[in-house]
């Protein structure tokens, strides 16, 4: 992008190309981009990652993710209540009541 248009990335930029693959399903290839990502992926990165693991019922990597945004944004009830969502779609009710008590 930077040397075909001469156009440097900007998080917005970033959040785009993260989105794509998360919501075609390539979860783990999105993740890898935001890990390359030249600059600090801010909370709007993460919570669109977390929101394609929801979709897809990746509980593994959305709880990676959710950690991150509890670090980044302690205050932001949604987080939680996405991260006990995809908890309940897999049947793991041990792990919706541990996490809403952390609310």
């Amino acid at each position: 992008m930077a040397e075909k248009y001469h156009i440097n990335p900007k998080l917005e930029h970033y959040g785009c190309m993260v989105d794509l693959p998360g919501r075609a399903g390539e979860l783990h290839e999105a993740y890898d981009l935001i890990k390359s990502m030249l600059m600090k992926p801010d909370s709007v990165i993460w919570g669109a990652l977390l929101g394609d693991c929801s979709f897809h019922n990746n509980v593994e990597l959305a709880e990676k993710i959710a950690q991150l945004l509890f670090q980044l944004e302690p205050w932001n009830a949604g987080n939680y209540v996405i991260l006990s969502n995809i908890y309940a779609s897999a049947d793991l009710w041990d792990r919706v009541a541990k996490l809403r008590k952390l609310m």
